[in-house]
């Protein structure tokens, strides 16, 4: 019996400060919320006068920091795999997690909704209406992913780069962009770029040498592989 006197005001206590933490943490999600929304992104390219498309469907995240913590007020991220076209002769273009002549920009997906319905996410009343909006809308080139044509799909040193208003020959075909779309949509995030690129994650960072071998980032100190996927928060 006196054991189990002792042991009582134990787990007592215990679940007072459960309840306290379990409080503290509800209330701190409601004060700082984090915000998701899921869209599509469609490539659509040329190949010999033929149109030949793939989609992804991202999942964005923005998070609303304490003013008292150190960094911005908020966070974004990305729950994606990159875009994967599959054209002829077993030809693979992949529009990758990043923007800009050289890959630099890795947070172009966070900005393209919010820009697009230009809501101002500092403010919280337009940050609660992003999970909210709908639509479907043509990027501009200057706001097209940027793309990497593999020539041999399991050899990551076969990379070009493929740029909006150019065509590139290949084997033959003649590859150009001809658009890139955007639509919001509930669908499930895309995965499985493993079933096409294989290498992706391979011990040796083989997405660095993708990357070098197409003229983009050295990636000496970036994540490259985040260029091809990321798995958000």
């Amino acid at each position: 019996m006196q054991f189990g006197t002792n042991i009582a005001p134990g787990i007592k206590r215990l679940a007072i400060a459960v309840a306290v933490i379990a409080t503290v943490v509800v209330l701190y999600k409601l004060k700082y919320p984090t915000y998701s929304y899921r869209y599509r992104l469609t490539v659509n390219l040329d190949v010999d006068g033929q149109l030949r498309a793939g989609s992804s469907v991202i999942e964005a995240y923005v998070r609303k920091n304490p003013p008292l913590l150190l960094g911005n007020r908020l966070a974004f991220s990305i729950h994606a795999n990159a875009v994967l076209v599959q054209i002829p002769d077993n030809k693979l273009v992949v529009a990758l997690l990043a923007s800009g002549p050289l890959g630099q920009d890795v947070d172009f997906l966070t900005r393209l909704v919010p820009s697009h319905f230009k809501l101002e996410l500092f403010k919280d009343q337009q940050l609660a209406q992003l999970p909210m909006v709908r639509g479907n809308w043509d990027l501009s080139p200057a706001e097209f992913p940027t793309m990497i044509l593999f020539e041999q799909p399991r050899d990551p040193r076969s990379a070009r780069h493929l740029k909006a208003g150019e065509t590139i020959q290949m084997s033959g075909r003649l590859v150009r962009i001809r658009g890139v779309t955007v639509e919001i949509t509930n669908d499930p995030v895309t995965v499985g770029i493993e079933s096409k690129l294989g290498w992706w994650k391979d011990p040796g960072r083989p997405t660095v040498v993708a990357v070098q071998a197409a003229g983009l980032w050295t990636a000496s100190s970036t994540d490259a592989e985040s260029a091809f996927s990321r798995n958000g928060y």
